[in-house]
C-alpha cells in the first residue's frame, strides 16, 4: 500500500512575504514602519510579561498574577505613533546631514544617535508611557491617582 506524504510548505512563502513587506516599505514607508513598530513593541511586552510570570509561579504551580492586557496596548500605541515615524524621519535627517561620501560618517551618525537621539527618545518613552498609564488609571478608577497629584515637592 503506497504511503501518501503530506505537502511540505512552499519554501518560497517566506520570500514572497518578505517581498510584499519590502514593496509596502517602498509604497508606504512611514505607515509600514509604524505598524511594524507597534506590533513588535506589543509582542515584546507580551513576551516580557510571559517570561516574568514564569518566574513568579508559586510553589503549587499557580500564577500569582495574570497578563496585563493594557501593557501591550500602551506599547503598541507608542510604537505606532512615536517609534515608527520618529525613527523614519531621524534616520532620513542623518542621511542628509552626514552623507555616506563624507569621511567618518558612520562614527558621526553613531555619536549623534547615541548622544542626542537616544536620550531624547528615552525621555519621550517615559513621558508617553506615564501619560498612557495615567489615562488608563482615569478610565479604570474614574478619579485621579494619588501618584499623579502635584504636590509642593514637585516644584
Amino acid at each position: 500500500m503506497p504511503v501518501k506524504s503530506l505537502p511540505v510548505r512552499d519554501p518560497a512563502f517566506h520570500r514572497r512575504l518578505l517581498e510584499q513587506y519590502l514593496l509596502l516599505l517602498k509604497k508606504y514607508p512611514i505607515l509600514t514602519k509604524s505598524v511594524t513598530s507597534g506590533i513588535l513593541s506589543a509582542l515584546g511586552n507580551l513576551l516580557s510579561q510571559a517570561l516574568e510570570s514564569r518566574k513568579k509561579r508559586t510553589t503549587d504551580g499557580n500564577l500569582r498574577k495574570g497578563l496585563n492586557v493594557l501593557g501591550p496596548a500602551r506599547f503598541a500605541v507608542y510604537g505606532l505613533f512615536c517609534t515608527g515615524p520618529l525613527s523614519h524621519y531621524f534616520y532620513q535627517l542623518m542621511e542628509l546631514v552626514f552623507p555616506s561620501s563624507e569621511p567618518y560618517c558612520a562614527l558621526k551618525r553613531l555619536l549623534l544617535d547615541r548622544l542626542v537621539f537616544a536620550p531624547a527618545f528615552l525621555l519621550l518613552f517615559f513621558f508617553v508611557m506615564n501619560v498612557l498609564e495615567v489615562s488608563a488609571a482615569f478610565s479604570l478608577r474614574g478619579k485621579r491617582p494619588k501618584a499623579a497629584t502635584p504636590t509642593p515637592h514637585w516644584w
